[in-house]
């Protein structure tokens, strides 16, 4: 019977996806509150800031915000996303949950370093480059190097520009590995030239020197920066 009732809640919800499909504006932006999902790129952004998510978290995130005032229950949401027509994978669906509200933290905690930061920083003085543009300190480090992974010997100088890894192919550095997420770590350098390191709301998180980050923070020279099996080192 509940197997019956899973498959009649699928149809049912296609019904209501069709229909909202006609009503949706064709940029297929849906916002709430300080949520927006756009559908056409499979996009979401939390007050204004990019959450990057796998396509299962999308997938759920898109049909929980659809219904934004009901209660569905995990049998509802396996049959919805995942199309299982029992409750054997419940726990998969309480992960998936957990991984979301994981992502959403982050970011909350990613804003709120990046204004601290902001307000703490002094105001730079008269002909001064803002960025990491400038001179290169004594002792920086010259290059990014893949010391682990896939990718091992992969080398990246660093020229002031902003270093993006992840599985996304426009990454700076791709990043072939299950436990990356699409966008999930950047390092850039901040006005002073020291490189930072952030972590972009990834699944499974980026660690430096096996404490995970939670905060835009600055690398030491030769220090681990590990995603998923990939250990990266700035070097001299």
């Amino acid at each position: 019977m509940r197997e019956l009732a899973a498959r009649v809640h699928v149809l049912l919800r296609r019904v209501e996806r069709a229909a909202l499909a006609a009503t949706t504006p064709r940029t297929g932006i849906l916002r709430l509150g300080e949520l927006e999902i756009d559908h056409a790129q499979r996009r979401v952004r939390v007050r204004g800031e990019d959450v990057h998510l796998t396509p299962t978290e999308f997938d759920l995130l898109s049909c929980l915000a659809n219904t934004p005032r009901a209660v569905l229950s995990r049998e509802q949401l396996l049959a919805e996303v995942w199309d299982w027509a029992d409750a054997s994978g419940t726990r998969t669906v309480d992960s998936h949950i957990k991984a979301l509200r994981r992502g959403n933290e982050a970011n909350r905690q990613q804003q709120t370093g990046r204004q601290a930061a902001a307000a703490a920083a002094p105001p730079p003085q008269r002909g001064q480059q803002q960025g990491g543009g400038g001179r290169q300190r004594r002792g920086a480090p010259s290059k990014l190097v893949v010391s682990e992974g896939t990718l091992t010997g992969t080398t990246v100088a660093l020229q002031g520009q902003t270093i993006t890894l992840g599985r996304a192919h426009d990454s700076t550095i791709v990043l072939d590995d299950d436990y990356a997420s699409s966008r999930h770590a950047r390092i850039y350098p901040d006005r002073d030239g020291n490189w930072i390191v952030e972590d972009l709301g990834s699944t499974n998180g980026t660690y430096l020197d096996r404490t995970r980050l939670t905060t835009p923070t600055p690398i030491p020279l030769g220090s681990p920066i590990r995603i998923g099996k990939t250990v990266i080192e700035l070097r001299k």
